[in-house]
């Protein structure tokens, strides 16, 4: 092999320094990112599943309670209810669902219908302390 022809891109120098300010500001900028993203709020929102029938009966979890506020959202639209009876809990999949029986003002022909609760803002951080807390 001769010398003459190995590429000039692909000789390195070894005695070149490496600039370690560059690495230095990088590091600080992802972990400026990273806290803002920890600390950035957000909005809580449950997904559960409302149950059309001679009544109408709200499918929850325990992360439901403490009811905080009666607002649901159905398409984006924001309704009023009041809680009338609350069943016992059901186990299914290792997981306990309770059977609300709520009053609401709604005309909608279908039997069963996707609600959205809006639960206020959090972060991450304190998503993850209050897990914790749980643990």
């Amino acid at each position: 092999m001769n010398i003459s022809k190995i590429n000039d891109s692909l000789i390195y120098n070894l005695n070149d320094k490496i600039d370690l300010k560059s690495y230095y500001i990088l590091l600080m900028i992802t972990i400026i990112f990273f806290i803002f993203i920890i600390c950035y709020p957000y909005q809580n929102i449950s997904t559960y599943k409302l149950v059309v029938d001679d009544s109408y009966k709200l499918i929850v979890d325990d992360n439901f309670f403490p009811i905080k506020n009666n607002y649901l959202y159905i398409n984006n639209k924001k309704y009023n209810y009041n809680v009338i009876e609350i069943s016992g809990q059901n186990v299914i999949d290792n997981k306990t669902y309770y059977e609300l029986k709520i009053d609401i003002n709604l005309e909608i022909n279908t039997s069963i219908i996707k609600v959205v609760i809006k639960r206020g803002k959090t972060t991450l951080f304190n998503k993850f302390v209050n897990n914790l807390k749980g643990w």
